[in-house]
């Protein structure tokens, strides 16, 4: 099938290529654009720094002709041609080719010479009268003729798949009601922070990003752009297609406070991290670990912290029969919960949720809570349960590990941590972490031959895996294809695993800190250490396309994103 252009004007399209009006014979200027580049100079500087670039505006020439088998046909001709690509105040027209694989891409511009005719008589007659039309484009790039709409939903995260060429300037459209929207772009960190503000269920926000508009409407028209927070990204808001990492890098984050800080989570938009000791405990981020809050709480030595069924649980030790404390408002403020034991605990324990039930594991003893959180029965293990430091739950069948040096290292439960059995581990190694992902669980120890061991029958056996490098390898999870586990010691403190941690390779940390706990959400890695000068870092690690996330509460709203993917050539 042959190249199909097109002139569209309003409503109307004319075919300006298969001769019921003219054929093209040939074009300039409709592939990728020219660049300018940016520089600067010194002083005494010889040649230039260059620092950026930027693609100019596009000048397209289309060469044309026009059959006649008469003067009389002839004129006419030229008068609708004159007629179709005249200038009109305030409108542009666009430029629609229907490529030979049936792609469709558009740009919109400006005609910008004059259209000239053959004046002789033979030219004109029987044969082609040959023109040519400049077109100014002060956009340079063709986008696609469908637009991608991508729906939103607040409090969750959405990929946004992107396969142009160039960054789109999406529309995004905000139904009511909902109050503190944000929508951010964990990809960029870019925003759009309405913070303050109620969108009535009436209502709605239209934001546009396009180049020339980059407005905040409302549904009467109204401009809203002041209910932007003054660190929102009006001006530079795009979408972009980013490329396969082959590597996570890490970035430092200041933590609230230079606490000891054993444990963090992720649910719900929120990131919790809990401390052993300090003035205030817990610290809390709703921006993706960017910044952190300090959380007043109960002044004992908290350990662990997990999410499960819209609550948050933290467990302690110290002494007494506080070994538990809880939230239920996203980690904003918290409440201690008597147990049915007295809680001794040094260093790690283990907490975790799955179908219903709340597992701890808290030297010397183990809790179980099915009323998320609020009691607490006792009940026992096989060994002793001193030296349990890592639990987790994945269809139907709890796993936990030990640190402990023995042969029994790995305990199961498949009746909801009623009862448990023990399990040989690869090696009698002190394994400190456990996690599902999937198929495969995976535990990380601290020292031993082989510090990974692997299980893909729900841990009922174990083989033994070699870890990046011989570090105490504190913490691991899993996400989205990728393992990676935090160690406290070693030259690079972080391993990852793409083959459900067969092989595994060094990255290195943000800081030579000792990284006590990792944990993925949102398109997010964070790691919390006990000791360094940032105790906090977080990477992020996209495949290919943008993740987005909302935020805001009474949401039941609508969110929508428009856009037009947009390419440097036909």
């Amino acid at each position: 099938m042959a190249q199909t252009w097109a002139v569209i004007r309003g409503n109307s399209e004319t075919v300006i290529s298969g001769g019921t009006l003219s054929y093209r014979v040939s074009s300039t200027g409709i592939g990728a654009p020219r660049k300018r580049n940016l520089s600067t100079r010194g002083p005494f500087q010889q040649g230039e720094t260059f620092y950026a670039f930027r693609y100019e505006k596009r000048i397209m020439s289309l060469v044309f002709y026009a059959e006649s088998t008469s003067l009389a046909l002839a004129d006419v001709r030229r008068d609708n041609i004159y007629n179709l690509w005249k200038g009109i105040e305030g409108e542009t027209i666009t430029i629609k080719v229907t490529r030979d694989d049936g792609a469709v891409r558009l740009i919109d511009g400006e005609v910008i010479n004059t259209i000239d005719f053959p004046e002789s008589i033979q030219d004109r007659f029987a044969a082609a009268q040959s023109f040519v039309v400049q077109v100014e484009c002060h956009s340079p790039f063709w986008r696609k003729q469908a637009a991608t709409v991508v729906p939103l939903t607040i409090n969750t995260t959405t990929s946004v798949p992107y396969n142009g060429q160039v960054p789109a300037e999406p529309i995004i459209n905000i139904i009511g009601p909902i109050t503190n929207p944000v929508l951010t772009q964990v990809s960029t960190g870019k925003k759009f922070d309405f913070t303050g503000i109620t969108i009535p269920s009436s209502g709605n926000y239209k934001i546009d990003t396009r180049y020339g508009f980059k407005t905040v409407l409302d549904g009467n028209l109204a401009n809203k752009i002041a209910d932007l927070t003054s660190d929102s990204d009006l001006a530079d808001f795009t979408i972009d297609k980013f490329p396969t990492q082959t590597t996570i890098s890490w970035e430092s984050k200041s933590a609230s406070e230079a606490n000891p800080w054993n444990s963090v989570a992720y649910a719900n938009g929120v990131w919790i991290a809990v401390a052993s000791s300090g003035t205030n405990r817990v610290m809390r981020s709703t921006n993706n670990g960017a910044t952190w809050n300090a959380i007043s709480v109960a002044s004992d030595s908290w350990t662990t912290v997990a999410y499960g069924n819209g609550v948050w649980i933290a467990i302690t030790g110290g002494g007494g029969s506080t070994g538990v404390m809880r939230s239920t408002n996203d980690g904003v403020t918290w409440t201690t919960v008597t147990t049915p034991v007295n809680v001794f605990v040094s260093g790690k324990a283990a907490l975790g949720y799955g179908n219903g039930v709340w597992i701890a594991m808290m030297r010397p003893y183990t809790i179980r809570s099915t009323d998320n959180g609020v009691t607490w029965s006792s009940f026992s293990v096989p060994i002793a349960p001193s030296s349990a430091v890592s639990v987790a739950y994945n269809n139907g069948v709890w796993v936990s590990v030990t640190s402990d040096t023995g042969i029994n290292q790995v305990l199961r439960s498949t009746n909801d941590g009623v009862t448990w059995s023990s399990v040989a581990a690869s090696e009698q190694n002190p394994w400190n972490s456990i996690a599902y992902g999937n198929g495969v669980w995976i535990a990380v120890a601290s020292s031993g031959t082989n510090r990974v061991m692997r299980s893909t029958d729900d841990g009922v056996t174990w083989s033994s895996v070699a870890a990046a490098e011989q570090n105490q390898w504190q913490s691991v999870a899993y996400e989205n294809g990728i393992w990676a586990a935090v160690s406290s010691d070693g030259t690079n403190r972080v391993m990852r695993s793409t083959d459900n941690g067969v092989t595994w390779s060094s990255v290195a940390a943000a800081e030579q800190n000792q990284w006590q706990s990792v944990a993925y959400g949102n398109g997010i890695w964070i790691a919390v250490a006990s000791f360094g000068t940032n105790r906090v870092m977080r990477s992020i690690d996209i495949a290919q396309d943008h993740i987005l996330t909302g935020t805001g509460t009474n949401a039941n709203t609508a969110i929508t994103m428009t856009f037009n993917e947009l390419y440097l050539g036909i």
